[in-house]
């Protein structure tokens, strides 16, 4: 079972609204945690791995966060981006919305 369930905003959104998804997923996601120290550099670390741009930091962000888990779901819209940043970490689950 997972330590942590970490969803984005345009996740939250769907979930609170699903008859208005579809203007929601055009909003732009936030964390609810302020990223600092190893976080962040691990969010940079990510993106560099994954040979992805500075445009991509949201969901970097949400994959190291998770990092700091034994294990974490994270639900989201954007599953793409997402699954090429957690690729190599077993103890990160993805869940489409």
């Amino acid at each position: 079972m997972a330590e942590a369930l970490i969803l984005d905003s345009e996740a939250v959104n769907a979930l609170a609204r699903p008859a208005e998804r579809g203007s929601y997923s055009l909003r732009a996601r936030a964390i609810a945690r302020i990223a600092y120290g190893e976080t962040g550099q691990r969010a940079g670390a990510l993106l560099e791995k994954a040979r992805m741009s500075s445009a991509n930091a949201v969901d970097a962000f949400v994959v190291a966060t998770a990092l700091e888990f034994e294990s974490a779901v994270i639900a989201t819209a954007d599953l793409d981006d997402l699954s090429r940043l957690s690729a190599s970490y077993r103890q990160i689950s993805l869940v489409a919305l």
